[in-house]
């Protein structure tokens, strides 16, 4: 495989794959940053988790990888669908969220940063998908793979009898 298609099949690699977005909120959900010197994810001195681990694993499970995925961002979605989602979706967080307060021992301070970090991204995760969005991205980013393979392509030296030189010089 050329080094070209190479970059272009690892870029939609990256533009499809959400375990990176993934692991962030998941992060943030545990109150972890990224530590420069020690190349890790730490809870800094003084840091707090915004909910503990149960509440976490089940947050990330039920609501928000079901919604950031590839799925999503290949679905073909309108503005209306998107926002009934929307609805539909943060209702049930927030009656999650206020019932199992406890059980996830969320601080009620941190309940709106909870809310506003899982609705945010599950709105960038579905207006990906608006009207095809992420489709129309892929099948831009196929034509110019394609018009730099076939427009680049030179056609090989040819010899005195017409036929093509071996080593192409």
């Amino acid at each position: 495989m050329p080094y070209r298609d190479l970059q272009t099949s690892d870029l939609i690699k990256f533009q499809l794959d959400p375990e990176g977005i993934l692991d962030s909120i998941e992060r943030t959900l545990r109150g972890q940053i990224f530590d420069d010197i020690r190349q890790d994810w730490i809870v800094p001195k003084g840091g707090v988790a915004l909910m503990n681990e149960k509440g976490v694993t089940t947050l990330m499970n039920v609501v928000i990888r079901p919604r950031v995925n590839k799925n999503v961002y290949l679905t073909n979605l309108s503005e209306p669908e998107i926002k009934k989602i929307m609805y539909k979706t943060m209702l049930n967080i927030v009656e999650k969220l206020f019932v199992s307060r406890k059980e996830y021992e969320i601080e009620k301070d941190n309940l709106d940063v909870i809310l506003h970090l899982i609705e945010d991204n599950l709105l960038f995760a579905l207006n990906r998908s608006l009207d095809e969005g992420e489709r129309n991205f892929l099948k831009t980013t196929e034509s110019v793979k394609e018009i730099r393979t076939v427009g680049g392509a030179q056609p090989p030296k040819r010899s005195l009898f017409n036929r093509p030189k071996l080593g192409g010089g």
